[in-house]
């Protein structure tokens, strides 16, 4: 099948639409094949595997802890995770920024309490 065609030209059917075919490739594949053999696309639906990502993309607060207490940790965890779970990575990257900033205002705090308790 042509990557601009939009149906196919010997059954008529549009592309994607079949079970027995490639989305992508057009090759035939078994019905209950998880990736095209020829190509090695995934022929899983695109709303099952947006169902799924949402599923992954919970946001919980483990990883905000995580974030908050290795705060670098959070932060390859952003970089990571931006684009295919968003929700997570935020949580991630939000609670390592509150991490590193208290780091810095603790430090100014304390460099402020030690030159004053030497005077």
């Amino acid at each position: 099948m042509n990557e601009y065609a939009v149906v196919c030209v010997r059954c008529g059917a549009a592309k994607g639409s079949g079970n027995s075919y490639c989305p992508y490739c057009g090759n035939a594949t078994n019905p209950m094949a998880a990736v095209c053999l020829n190509c090695g696309c995934s022929l899983a639906k695109p709303e099952a595997a947006k169902g799924q990502a949402a599923a992954e993309d919970d946001a919980s607060i483990g990883w905000g802890i995580l974030g908050f207490m290795i705060p670098i940790a959070g932060l390859i965890l952003y970089l990571v995770w931006k684009d295919s779970r968003p929700k997570t990575a935020h949580m991630a990257g939000k609670w390592a920024l509150i991490s590193f900033v208290l780091g810095i205002v603790l430090y100014v705090f304390l460099m402020v309490l030690a030159v004053m308790l030497s005077i």
